[in-house]
């Protein structure tokens, strides 16, 4: 999967990790309306939040929700590294879960549809992420990404303005968003 999520204008520049944290945690209240995983995402899990912008061109993708078609989302998580979902029962899924259409992954990602975030944990060393949605389900990232063998970053995360980067051996980089 050719994954191009955004188009850099400026040089990325090294942030205050505590400017990363208040960051994430406009995304408090925000409910998660667009889901992207699956089969030809491998173990990729696209999150989706907060305010709905009508894209300029929409997607042909016949795979993507209606609002994942039309529209851009305010705030966005892409993560390539490892990730977790799971409940005060046990864990729902995992990014080595089966990836088919109607599988455990797919199943258990579609439960944080319309849920809000209430609570945001962020590791300041590592920057692993942990998201708390209403209903007590918990979406965790692990960056496990950290040598030069690895050829994604860790994630990315989008708000309206910038977007930060979790890298490789969790370094952290900010740029501008710029649609296209």
């Amino acid at each position: 999967m050719n994954i191009v999520p955004f188009q850099a204008k400026n040089k990325p520049v090294k942030p205050e990790p505590i400017l990363f944290a208040k960051q994430l945690r406009l995304i408090l209240g925000e409910a998660c309306w667009g889901i992207v995983a699956g089969k030809g995402a491998g173990s990729v899990v696209s999150l989706k939040l907060g305010c709905k912008s009508a894209k300029k061109k929409p997607a042909k993708n016949q795979r993507l929700t209606e609002d994942e078609r039309n529209y851009d989302p305010a705030f966005s998580l892409l993560v390539f590294s490892a990730w977790r979902l799971s409940n005060s029962a046990g864990v729902i899924c995992g990014w080595r879960d089966c990836n088919d259409k109607d599988s455990v992954l797919i199943r258990g990602l579609e439960n944080l549809r319309h849920l809000c975030v209430i609570e945001v944990q962020l590791n300041p060393v590592s920057y692993d992420l942990t998201l708390c949605f209403e209903g007590g389900l918990i979406f965790e990232i692990f960056c496990d990404i950290t040598g030069a063998h690895d050829a994604d970053d860790n994630y990315y995360f989008f708000t309206p303005t910038e977007v930060y980067t979790v890298g490789m051996s969790s370094e952290l980089l900010v740029e501008e968003r710029v649609f296209e």
